[in-house]
Formats: C-alpha cells, sequence, structure tokens
C-alpha cells in the first residue's frame, strides 16, 4: 500500500544520496592519486621549479606526456565499463586540482622544502600555462567547432583566479607591490569570491619568491610583525 511506497520512496532517496556521495569519493580520491602521488615529482616537485620559464606548466599538458597518459588510461577504463559520468568527474577534478598546485607555487603555501623564484615577467609565462591547460582539458576540434573534452566555461572558471592573480599580481615590479601593501584601501585577504587578488596576503606571498634584496627585506619584516 501507501506505506510500502514511501518506505521504498525513501529508500531510494538515501540510496541515491549515498551513491552521489561515493561517486564524489571516488572522483576526490582518483584525481588526488594522480596529481600527488602518481605524478607528484611533475606537479609538487618540478613544477615551476627553479623558476616558471625552466619549468613552465605547458610542458606537463602535451599530448602524450606523463599526464596524457595516466588521462587515457582512465578514460579507457572507465569509458569502456559504462562509467563514463566518473570519467568526466575525475578529468575535471584534475583540471582544478592543477590549478590549485599552480597557485600554491605562485602565491599559496609553498610545498616541501623546493623553493621557486619569480621575476615579474613569469607572469606571461603563467597565462601562457593557463592556455595550454584549457587547450588540454577542452579539447576543442577548430575544424568542427566542436570540444571533445571538458565544457569551455567550466575550465574557464577553474583558470579565472590564478588568471587575475598574474596579470594583476606577479606581474608588478617588488616596488609596487609593495607601495599597494601600505596603501589603505588594499584588503588583507581576497574576498570570498575570490576578487580583490591584489590583497595583503597575495603581495607578501608574492614577494616572498622574489630574489630581490628588497623584496626578502619586506618579507621578513613582516613575519617579524606577525609574530608578535
Amino acid at each position: 500500500g501507501d506505506e510500502s511506497n514511501e518506505e521504498l520512496g525513501k529508500l531510494f532517496e538515501t540510496s541515491l544520496i549515498s551513491l552521489d556521495h561515493a561517486h564524489e569519493t571516488l572522483v576526490e580520491y582518483v584525481a588526488a592519486k594522480v596529481i600527488y602521488f602518481d605524478l607528484r615529482d611533475d606537479f609538487v616537485a618540478r613544477l615551476y621549479y627553479p623558476t616558471p620559464k625552466l619549468s613552465p606548466l605547458a610542458k606537463l599538458m602535451k599530448q602524450e606526456g606523463s599526464l596524457d597518459a595516466v588521462m587515457t588510461k582512465i578514460a579507457e577504463e572507465l569509458s569502456d565499463g559504462g562509467f563514463e559520468a566518473l570519467m568526466w568527474g575525475v578529468f575535471e577534478k584534475v583540471a582544478s586540482l592543477v590549478v590549485q598546485v599552480a597557485l600554491r607555487c605562485c602565491v599559496g603555501e609553498g610545498m616541501g622544502a623546493i623553493k621557486r623564484e619569480f621575476v615579474p615577467s613569469d607572469a606571461n609565462v603563467v597565462r601562457e600555462d593557463l592556455k595550454a591547460l584549457q587547450s588540454y582539458f577542452i579539447q576543442q576540434d577548430e575544424e568542427e567547432g566542436v570540444c571533445h573534452g571538458l565544457e569551455p566555461k567550466v575550465v574557464k572558471a577553474m583558470c579565472k583566479r590564478l588568471d587575475a592573480l598574474a596579470s594583476q599580481v606577479l606581474l608588478l615590479p617588488t616596488d609596487k607591490l609593495i607601495e599597494a601593501y601600505y596603501t589603505p584601501s588594499t584588503r588583507d585577504d581576497e574576498d570570498s569570491a575570490g576578487g580583490d587578488v591584489l590583497c595583503r596576503t597575495n603581495i607578501v606571498g608574492t614577494l616572498g619568491r622574489r630574489g630581490e634584496k628588497e623584496a626578502k627585506d619586506f618579507v621578513k619584516e613582516m613575519r617579524k610583525k606577525n609574530k608578535k
């Protein structure tokens, strides 16, 4: 009767929630394994080390490179088994983790004891890298005008913050960054929507990767202040 139908409905609902959760967990696990374990040397150890010009992300985005080999294997295993939704979920998560790692290399918390060094012109390297990342994950066929990969708007949205950081923060010379730090209207952190990338946290993160004495002295001074 009605009661058993209601119970069955609840069971389906619970099962769908559990399936959704399992799908998400699996996507997270596989993507993290690819970037942080299988390809750790490429992304965590070598990306932008010792400088972006010497180890750009674009090198890792090539067809038949190490990332491509892993992604091709995942695609073969999942698309043949009828797990296409899972495959696209993994692809999207891998793309977002690649952007996350690049962000950490540029301004975020450092990874391990690896010291990366940037100069303002490296902002152009980062922007070219984002084009290479978009090209790899979108797989646009120019002749047919179709995409064989992820949706362009999804990948572009992932890259938006790093692109803004490159063009508005990384590009600035050291004296301009220090000047911006002391400008009263400069925020301490980015707003929750990822706007205002020229904030004090990102300025200190950027200057911490500069080799000039002026940048090193400034960062040292800021760290002293924060300890007090």
